[in-house]
């Protein structure tokens, strides 16, 4: 080991200074790789909780469309299509207390 010792030291310093620059260089290197794989692994994390942000957010979503859905139909403002039906209003109220009227000239007749 002395021998190699001696050997070093007797070595050209441009030499020393060239091997001292650039174990400097790896080390800065190293250090800044360290700090990359850091802040990936927080923008991993990062984007984690953004898609399991969004992922309740567009079941949530569903959910309350479903409820919607439901609601219009209930209430009736759903679109409909077909021919339909026709609905005739009679406002004659004495004509239907009436036994004997079995039939009414001209009834009073709305249509909606």
């Amino acid at each position: 080991m002395s021998a190699l010792s001696a050997l070093q030291s007797e070595a050209d310093p441009r030499s020393q200074s060239k091997a001292q620059n650039l174990i400097a260089m790896i080390e800065t290197q190293e250090k800044e790789l360290k700090d990359y794989e850091k802040t990936i692994e927080a923008r991993r994390e990062s984007l984690a909780k953004h898609q399991k942000d969004i992922a309740s957010g567009e079941i949530e979503v569903r959910s309350l469309q479903s409820k919607l859905d439901h609601m219009k139909t209930l209430s009736g403002i759903t679109n409909v299509e077909g021919k339909g039906i026709m609905v005739f209003l009679d406002d004659n109220t004495k004509a239907m207390k009436s036994p004997k009227a079995k039939t009414r000239s001209k009834p009073n007749r709305r249509t909606s």
